[in-house]
């Protein structure tokens, strides 16, 4: 089974992402694979997410593959990323950069 579907069997409604070095194709092998999960606000707000990233933990683990899951809910990730984005508009102006930011954050969306 694949982490996606792991991830949505705890959490259908996730958005998943992939970002650091996968997501900018620069992975090295020893490279951990990073996941941005985000779930909607009140479903997020019911639930323990100290509970719910041990289960997604036991769902995505395998021995020779190392992964690494952030987990927000959705206006959490916005605001984040409104965040860093504001950011790196300040520190560069230029909307190049502020576009290869989103890009190596949010690239890959797994349906």
């Amino acid at each position: 089974m694949g982490m996606a579907v792991a991830i949505r069997r705890l959490i259908p409604a996730a958005q998943i992402r992939l970002f650091r070095s996968w997501a900018r194709g620069a992975a090295r092998p020893d490279s951990d694979i990073d996941r941005l999960i985000t779930a909607p606000d009140a479903w997020l707000a019911s639930r323990d997410r100290f509970v719910l990233l041990a289960d997604l933990w036991g769902a995505v683990a395998q021995s020779d593959l190392l992964v690494d899951l952030v987990l927000h809910s959705s206006s959490e990730a916005a605001r984040r990323a409104e965040l860093a984005l504001g950011a790196t508009r300040g520190a560069a102006g230029s909307d190049l950069l502020v576009a290869n930011f989103e890009l190596q954050l949010f690239i890959l969306t797994l349906k």
